[in-house]
């Protein structure tokens, strides 16, 4: 007791105490070491990155005091959250040394290069660097990072990488790993016991192939989104490891090669989203996926899901019925002998070859089309045959067959099948034949009745049977002689097919090549003497067997159905009779093309000129057979001046016919290309100028302005046809895509031309009208130089226009010499031409999102265009006047006739008198009042040709200027998310506006009403929408339009809930960059700009502050009262106090919302409003960046 410290050290080592000196002073150097260390590596950041906070000084402490978006502790570097600031430059390899960090937060920023070794930082737990662009990771990535919690890489360009197994292995702190869109290439890992922790998985969108790892069985994973795989295989084989994951709430393996059935998933209970749509499924829906109550979502479509349509509550969203083979097309029992057919393909695994033939709910009806395998007695109503020979099925025998008691055969011979014969064939009352040679069956052969011939051999059965191998009595010697002569039998059929084929190819070939001879003025396929522009056609690897088709070109249709509209519904049929006649018996005389499938022929049907395409199925197939139906089906649902007129059609036999109205002018190509032969002169640059605006309205309407939005997918110079007048027509809408609510979707066939297609499409099979887009500055880049987009001729670094223009264009005299030497411009037309290709440059950005509209396109080349006169009032009604009947186009025509031409004072506008306004007004006796405001009452009007339109009666004087400026403003702006002006009148003091009608009223109305409820996805497509329309006012040629009235109120709703914005009485034009102070500040107090209210300064950044405010109404459901600033602070103090962590996230999600809305989507729309509405217009997000956000969020929604 009296020596209490002598027990602290052993009695061995006194002199220990005499080193603690030591150790206390080397102590704080050591500590001071690491200090020095990070003060290094920060500044290091520091002088690498470029817009960082001003606190960021290179050689400065950054913990004393601590850089914005610093954190230390103890003197180190702890936490960098440097994320969204627009930040560019690289990462420092020096940033490894940062041992104490913990947080590296750098996401949606511009960084570029790799990303240096983070091997040191034992201490990380949290790294996010996604949505920048950094080149590659290092080769140790993931090594050392033995603390890591949280992974973020989505959305980089890095070089292919493979997931490193041993170093992700080592993450056994992991929770989440998110890297999708990030370059992964190989097969996912199996190290998933090895992740204790994770509980999220997002590799979606990139090119990683193989099996789903049999470890994530078991695990904690919650979400698993792995869809979108870009690789030719895609990600295969069965989804079972799905049904051992308890824990999940989302799973989205969508757009793969998944096969197999869907598995049972009684024990998914917390479920919420589940999509597999766009794989190789098959087999019935499992009982225990509909029975899931905690499920939303789910998307089986297109697949070949079998069995009972199913049945899933009314609360969820279901997209089910497109591409899938079930019995019947709604719920009910199938057929039992459909159901017996079903355990069959159960005990196989399900495979495709039987899925993709056994359709509809009768195995014997002429209806069904003969099941694969599948052979019936002669009243159709029983099965008789069951010969599944030679189809490599693996699996075992299904005691089920024992339920088709009309069997008499039964062939399972050369397959993979193992296991037992069930015992219950052998009580198969009419069974004459079971043939299960070469298999790898097993167990004891079931007594069978001595009747029944029995084919053994080939497998490993028991020895207690040994002796039933072949017919009763036969001896093995006779069955091996028996397959000898099979042998022989087969390879003489094997060789007189062959013969067969070969020579049907040769035949083909010839007839093929005798119809590429003569080329003339209206080409139909590809243009002649261009073999790298070929159409092509390539079948994506995503394992359903099948090579694209109708369903592909139309997502909502199969063939069938796509066959029925056509030919049922139109009243475009024509006889091969009349078409005989109009061609002269299709003589030589009057061709004027051969195409590759088939000739163009002039013709005159009763006065009128016509040109008949004459395909032959023979040498179309299925895939110019799918091209024929689709254009049909195209051309009836569209009518423009600029898309070439479908007359009619004709199937006669082995004839399909095309009849178009006839174009004399040729192809655009052979007046660019092919005028040494054609003899055309060259097309001028004014009339360049025309043919280009002609097919950027052609494709304007298209993609905005018909009642449907198509994607032509195959725009180039041989496919714009023209007229006398050399004025230009789109034509060949055999690949046209019906573009999905999203306006995006992936095709796993590529179709198009070689040269014409955006990289995105060639690379991804990603669909939008940036496709278009982009061919179409292919096509301005061709008008300005007169040469191919390929040209083999040239040097390899010329030998591609796009690449070579978009270099040359950085210097205008090198740039002048590639102009067509035939042009002869002047300098007005010199400055005009250097417009057109700045436009051809922004359309053929490599990034979809980087090229404009096609509406931009048409707003820039209108003013060049000296002798282009605007679409009159008449010109539009005469797009959609083909749907209506023919008396009451004459009662429209009469109806023109008395009232006033259009004016030249407001392009395109046309103008009513006061009569024609109050008998719209008063239709049917009844005045319908839209809404009223501070301006006028906005009435329901009715047209003489039965439109519904919205009447705006300005009843004070002092709202002058806002009429002046929105019939200006709106006569030269249209977009399909602005309200369409038709018309106007001014007259006898009095004033109105006549817009389109936008039958779902504003957004105020259904969003804050309590018995309305907007889904989550409405609300994410309707900010999404906006964004697009505000993106298309703000990048306007003539310099950015302020909306300035931004509000709930003046966000229209169309029947489809499609917002368009409206009212532009306030709006005002600024030059790019510009800033404009107003003493008549104007708007609507709660959604105007503290900058503008304040300072009266407007900019463009006004419009997004107004933005901020709608999208945290739609988060928020919550109102914003006019005249009250208190509440707006209140919302925006709101949204940004959960932003900062002081308030739960509950406190801002509309209650309305709550089970539906993904949270992770929730909250980063949330973050970008909150940006929206910062006070200073410095720290708003661009136009550019708040669509990016919005299309990301729509992507998301719309994969749920």
């Amino acid at each position: 007791m009296g020596k209490k410290g002598s027990s602290l050290l052993p009695p061995s080592c006194p002199h220990l105490l005499l080193l603690l000196p030591l150790f206390l002073f080397l102590f704080p150097c050591c500590w001071a070491g690491k200090s020095a260390d990070d003060a290094q590596a920060m500044s290091d950041l520091a002088r690498s990155l470029s817009n960082l906070p001003a606190s960021w000084k290179p050689g400065a402490d950054p913990c004393s005091p601590e850089w914005e978006g610093v954190t230390c502790g103890g003197g180190r570097v702890t936490d960098i959250n440097l994320a969204r600031l627009s930040l560019s430059g690289s990462l420092p390899p020096s940033l490894s040394s940062l041992s104490g960090l913990k947080s590296l937060q750098l996401q949606r920023n511009r960084l570029t290069g790799p990303v240096p070794s983070l091997a040191g930082l034992s201490s990380l737990e949290r790294l996010v660097l996604d949505s920048n662009a950094f080149s590659a990771l290092p080769a140790d990535f993931l090594s050392g990072l033995s603390s890591l919690q949280y992974l973020s890489l989505d959305d980089n360009p890095f070089t292919p990488w493979p997931l490193p197994s041993a170093a992700l292995a080592g993450l056994a702190t992991l929770t989440t790993f998110s890297a999708s869109n990030a370059s992964i290439t190989g097969p996912i890992p199996d190290v998933f016991s090895s992740l204790p922790n994770l509980v999220a998985l997002r590799l979606s969108y990139n090119s990683l192939s193989g099996p789903l790892p049999p470890s994530l069985a078991g695990s904690l994973v919650e979400t698993l989104a792995l869809n979108n795989q870009k690789s030719p295989d895609k990600l295969s084989g069965p989804i079972d490891v799905v049904a051992a994951m308890p824990q999940l709430t989302l799973v989205w393996l969508q757009s793969n090669a998944f096969s197999g059935p869907i598995p049972d998933l009684s024990d998914l209970t917390a479920l919420q989203s589940f999509n597999v749509r766009d794989n190789a499924l098959a087999g019935p829906v499992p009982a225990s996926l509909p029975a899931i109550k905690s499920l939303q979502n789910v998307s089986l479509s297109n697949n070949r899901l079998q069995g009972p349509f199913p049945r899933f509550d009314p609360r969820v969203t279901a997209d089910l019925d497109v591409g899938n083979n079930f019995c019947t097309p709604a719920p009910g029992p199938c057929d039992p002998r459909v159901a017996a057919l079903l355990d069959v393909a159960a005990g196989f695994g399900y495979p495709l070859a039987l899925a993709g033939s056994w359709t509809g709910n009768d195995p014997c009806g002429a209806a069904a089309g003969g099941w694969l395998g599948v052979t019936c007695d002669a009243r159709g109503s029983n099965v008789t045959v069951l010969n599944f020979a030679n189809q490599n099925f693996s699996g075992t025998i299904s005691p089920s067959l024992a339920s088709l008691t009309s069997l008499t055969k039964l062939i399972l011979a050369n397959n993979r099948l193992h296991g037992p014969i069930p015992d219950s064939l052998a009580a198969l009352p009419q069974l004459q034949l079971l043939d299960v040679t070469n298999n790898t069956l097993s167990g004891k052969v079931p007594s069978f009745p001595s009747s029944v011939t029995l084919k053994l051999s080939g497998n490993s059965f028991g020895n207690s049977n040994s002796g039933g191998d072949g017919t009763p009595g036969s001896s093995p010697g006779d069955d091996q002689a028996s397959k000898s002569k099979s042998s022989v039998i087969a390879g003489t059929v094997v060789a007189a097919v062959v013969l067969i084929v070969c020579s049907a190819a040769l035949l083909v070939h010839y007839r093929r090549k005798k119809n590429t001879k003569k080329f003339g003025p209206i080409p139909t396929g590809s243009p002649p003497r261009e073999p790298e522009m070929v159409k092509i056609g390539v079948v994506g690897t995503n394992g359903t067997g099948s090579g694209g088709g109708i369903s592909q070109l139309y997502s909502q249709s199969s063939v069938e159905s796509a066959t029925t509209n056509i030919y049922e519904s139109q009243g475009l049929h024509m006889s091969i009779q009349s078409l005989r006649k109009a061609t002269d018996n299709f003589s030589e005389s009057n061709i004027l093309g051969r195409g590759g499938f088939g000739i163009v022929y002039k013709g005159d049907h009763n006065g009128t000129p016509i040109a008949v395409k004459r395909n032959e199925c023979e040498l179309m197939g299925k895939k110019g057979q799918e091209e024929f139906r689709a254009e049909i089906d195209v051309l009836r649902k569209v009518r423009h001046r600029n898309l070439v007129a479908l007359l009619g059609y004709c199937d006669n036999d082995n004839e399909r016919l095309l009849v178009y109205e006839y174009m004399p002018g040729g192809t655009l190509g052979q007046h660019l290309f092919d005028r040494h032969v054609s003899g055309y002169p060259p097309l001028t640059w004014k009339q360049r100028l025309t043919v280009a605006l002609d097919v950027a309205r052609g494709i304007e309407y298209l993609h905005s302005l018909a009642q449907e939005t198509f994607i032509h997918r195959d725009l180039k110079p041989s496919n714009i046809l023209l007229d006398k007048d050399t004025r230009a027509k789109v034509s060949d809408f055999g690949l046209v895509k019906l573009a999905a609510d999203n306006d995006k979707s992936m095709m796993t066939r590529l179709a198009g031309t070689f040269g014409y297609l955006a990289p995105e499409y060639a690379f991804t099979g990603k669909v939008t009208t940036k496709v278009d887009v982009y061919a179409f500055g292919v096509i301005l880049m061709e008008l300005i130089t007169g040469r191919k987009v390929l040209d083999d001729s040239l040097p390899d670094e010329e030998s591609h226009l796009v690449s070579c223009f978009r270099r040359n264009i950085l210097d205008k005299e090198r740039f002048i010499k590639c102009v067509d030497p035939t042009l002869d411009l002047d300098d007005e037309a010199r400055c005009g031409l250097m417009e057109v290709a700045d436009l051809a440059r922004h359309c053929t950005a490599r990034e979809p999102f980087q090229r404009p509209d096609m509406s931009h396109c048409v707003n820039c080349l209108s003013p060049l265009v000296d002798q282009w006169k605007p679409m009159s009032y008449e010109d539009d009604d005469a797009d959609v006047e083909s749907s209506l009947g023919l008396n009451e186009r004459l009662e429209k025509w009469k109806y023109r006739r008395m009232q006033g031409k259009v004016i030249d004072k407001w392009s395109g506008l046309y103008k009513f008198t006061k009569a024609e306004i109050e008998k719209a007004i008063n239709y049917g006796n009844t005045k319908v009042c839209l809404g009223s405001g501070s301006a006028g009452q906005v009435y329901q009007g009715v047209l003489p040709s039965g439109q519904l339109v919205a009447i705006k009666h300005i009843f004070k004087t002092a709202m002058l200027e806002s009429f002046t400026w929105e019939v200006e403003g709106l006569s030269r702006i249209r977009h399909v998310n602005l309200v369409g002006l038709f018309g106007y009148c001014d007259e006898d003091g009095e004033k109105y506006l006549v817009y389109e009608y936008c039958s779902n009223g504003n957004l105020a109305h259904n969003l804050l009403r309590n018995d309305s409820v907007l889904s989550w996805a409405t609300r994410v497509n309707i900010l999404r929408d906006c964004a697009v329309a505000l993106r298309f006012l703000h990048t306007h040629p003539d310099g950015c339009i302020v909306h300035r009235d931004i509000k709930l109120t003046n966000i229209l709703l169309t029947e489809n809930m499609k917002p368009k914005l409206a009212d532009f009485g306030l709006a005002k034009l600024l030059k790019m960059e510009e800033s404009k102070v107003f003493t008549d500040v104007r708007g609507t107090i709660g959604y105007m700009d503290p900058e503008y209210i304040v300072h009266a300064k407007l900019t463009c950044a006004s419009d997004i502050y107004s933005f901020g405010i709608v999208a945290l109404q739609l988060l928020s459901g919550r109102k914003v009262i006019e005249l009250d600033i208190q509440a707006r602070d209140s919302l925006t103090k709101r949204a940004k106090d959960v932003v900062n962590g002081k308030r739960p996230i509950d406190d801002i999600i509309d209650s309305r919302l709550k089970g539906e809305l993904n949270l992770g989507d929730f909250e980063s729309i949330l973050q970008v409003a909150v940006l929206c509405v910062a006070s200073s217009s410095k720290g708003r997000p661009t136009i550019k960046d708040l669509v990016e956000e919005m299309d990301r969020a729509c992507s998301n929604t719309s994969g749920m």
